[in-house]
């Protein structure tokens, strides 16, 4: 019976590590996957930054003045703009706005989409532009992405949400 009871506890031990690598594997390859875009680089010009969507051929031009201050990332062409502080500090997700496609099979006349947005959707989207296919639209992040007890990253979340608020971006297609 004791001889049982070690074997036991020797399995039990082995597939505790097996669960540890395995969750340790996953966080890792989640990561991975988390920031592997197909994203542009940045161009800087006359007062503008530029945001090459090489999958959906649009560009997105940016306010200047949020240049050294976010990140964009792309995923599942969702394109993501985030506080790079916030990012840096590494307890939230720091996520000001989403850039986000809507088919235009789902909403073959913008009315529809329209209707859609003022109606049902969970969120409020802006159409900022559209593709032969698709209605380029954002929206800002609806939860909190910033730690709410640190001052400063809190006045730096709210000053970004006001750039955007506040400048234009546009959308060019590019062909």
């Amino acid at each position: 019976m004791k001889n049982r009871i070690e074997t036991l506890i020797k399995f039990n031990k082995r597939k505790k590590g097996i669960r540890i690598f395995v969750g340790v594997f996953m966080v890792m390859l989640l990561s991975l996957v988390g920031c592997n875009g197909s994203s542009q680089p940045i161009e800087e010009g006359n007062n503008t930054l530029e945001y090459y969507h090489e999958s959906l051929g649009y560009v997105i031009t940016l306010p200047d003045s949020v240049k050294d201050r976010v990140i964009i990332q792309e995923q599942d062409n969702t394109v993501y703009i985030s506080s790079k502080l916030i990012l840096e500090d590494g307890s939230y997700p720091g996520i000001i706005l989403f850039i986000n496609p809507i088919s235009k099979s789902e909403y073959p006349e913008r009315q529809d989409l329209d209707n859609y947005i003022e109606n049902e959707a969970p969120v409020s989207f802006v159409v900022i532009g559209e593709t032969e296919n698709d209605y380029i639209c954002y929206n800002f992040a609806s939860d909190v992405q910033y730690p709410p007890g640190d001052e400063t990253l809190t006045k730096e979340y709210n000053d970004l949400i006001n750039e955007f608020m506040n400048n234009d971006f546009d959308v060019v297609i590019k062909e």
